[in-house]
């Protein structure tokens, strides 16, 4: 698949401030990995995994909306300051649950 297929999600869907892209896009990778094309009765599973994930972030950061996470981070500062820790969690957490099944 090409990357640049979800090139829109940054900063929330195109720079809107909506579920931070990086979520977004974990949510398809582990929707693809947990989910099998053979057993769709899978998808409840699926959700409570998901919504595991989102009450972590949400524990952490706040919100899994870009716009208040990134509300955050005081002074105007350097976006990475937010997004280099987000998607590192975000990153560890996603190996753990694709590990896991």
């Amino acid at each position: 698949m090409n990357h640049n297929c979800l090139a829109a999600l940054g900063g929330g869907f195109a720079k809107r401030g909506e579920v931070c892209g990086g979520i977004v896009a974990t949510t398809a990778v582990i929707s693809y990995f947990i989910v099998s094309e053979r057993d769709p009765r899978q998808r409840g599973n699926l959700y409570s995994i998901l919504n595991e994930f989102y009450d972590k972030i949400e524990d952490k950061y706040g919100s899994i909306r870009c716009h208040e996470i990134k509300s955050k981070c005081k002074n105007d500062c350097p976006k990475d300051e937010v997004r280099k820790p987000l998607l590192m969690d975000i990153a560890l957490m996603t190996d753990a649950i694709i590990s896991s099944d």
